[in-house]
């Protein structure tokens, strides 16, 4: 029996004479009955703690999620457009002028991508001009060009009469400077004709050994006068080529080397097929060289180096640019290997 029950007894026992007690002892009853169930205080804070920690980690997770979104619209609305940029000023650099400029975006970039489409424009459009002034000039310094190589060969021929060594002497530089200013003229026109789309049907099976033997006939006055000798190692080697073309790439090299060789020295050859079954060209001069400043120029267009030369004639400085160009036609490579002494290059075209 509980000292509750026992009071209610108590009181109805003694008809109220003990009522004063029991009221003392329901009082003093209260407290003790509140502190028998302290933990439903202590469990509605932890649950309110509990709720608090989870809503932080809910916020917490969705800034997460906001910042990442925005970093990620940033580099979308951003970073692509200036990689659209930097993709189009790399193609102006490399003279690609055919792909047009248009980048929607803020104002600074749309502003930049007008401004670049119409530089583009302009330097296709001066580039047209270019074209059609060489070929123009070209053609009207070819045609006198052959008349004078035309009588200087009949008086070569001693066609007019009989000529004493002097004399001869005259007519050998007159044809020879002819040869080497018609060269640099075919050179102008093949090169303004060269924003070379590929094509493989004018490649046939050719004997490159007879080709590059036929190329040294045409340069044999250049030889005799300075007394260089030509020193050869070429493997008979029948390839897959545009022959029109890698006639140009080695003349373009040996007339280069010839130029550049001192008297009575020695222009070496070689020719092989590599392992890989791919054609290797290696021409070398013993000259001074091409300095290290210049090295990284020297296959641009209309770049004249540094090097002395022993023609009378100046070049175009498009010699080796035409080279590469048609090398690389091929899928092949041409490269300024580093040498003690002279110049040596090396032609790599891969099997058809």
């Amino acid at each position: 029996m509980t000292t509750h029950d026992a009071n209610i007894n108590l009181v109805d026992t003694n008809n109220g004479t003990l009522i004063k007690v029991g009221s003392e002892l329901r009082r003093l009853e209260a407290p003790l009955t509140k502190q028998r169930h302290p933990s439903n205080r202590s469990n509605s804070s932890a649950e309110t703690l509990y709720n608090i920690k989870a809503g932080l980690m809910y916020l917490w997770i969705a800034t997460f999620l906001m910042i990442a979104l925005f970093i990620a619209w940033l580099m979308k609305n951003v970073h692509h457009p200036f990689n659209v940029l930097t993709a189009a000023i790399k193609r102006l650099a490399s003279e690609e002028f055919s792909k047009p400029i248009k980048l929607n975006g803020p104002s600074n970039i749309a502003d930049t991508s007008f401004a670049l489409e119409k530089l583009r424009k302009q330097l296709r459009q001066n580039e047209r001009r270019q074209i059609l002034f060489l070929r123009h000039v070209s053609h009207e310094i070819k045609t006198p060009l052959s008349s004078i190589k035309e009588g200087s060969t009949l008086l070569r021929d001693q066609s007019l009469g009989q000529l004493n060594s002097e004399q001869s002497q005259v007519v050998e530089i007159l044809l020879r400077a002819t040869d080497d200013l018609q060269r640099s003229i075919e050179n102008l026109l093949n090169y303004n004709g060269t924003v070379l789309p590929r094509n493989d049907q004018n490649k046939q099976l050719t004997d490159i050994t007879s080709l590059i033997e036929s190329v040294l006939k045409n340069h044999k006055l250049s030889l005799r006068k300075n007394s260089i000798s030509i020193r050869r190692n070429l493997s008979p080697l029948a390839f897959w080529v545009d022959e029109t073309q890698l006639r140009t790439v080695f003349d373009n090299l040996i007339s280069n080397a010839i130029k550049h060789a001192p008297p009575s020295s020695e222009v070496r050859l070689w020719l092989k097929r590599t392992r890989s079954g791919a054609l290797e060209f290696t021409i070398r001069d013993q000259g001074k060289g091409v300095s290290c400043e210049h090295r990284e120029w020297i296959f641009e267009p209309f770049y004249m180096g540094d090097r002395s030369t022993n023609s009378s004639i100046k070049g175009t400085g498009i010699g080796l640019s035409l080279a590469r160009q048609y090398v690389e036609a091929h899928n092949g490579s041409i490269k300024l290997l580093e040498t003690r002494q002279g110049a040596t290059f090396k032609v790599t075209i891969p099997p058809h």
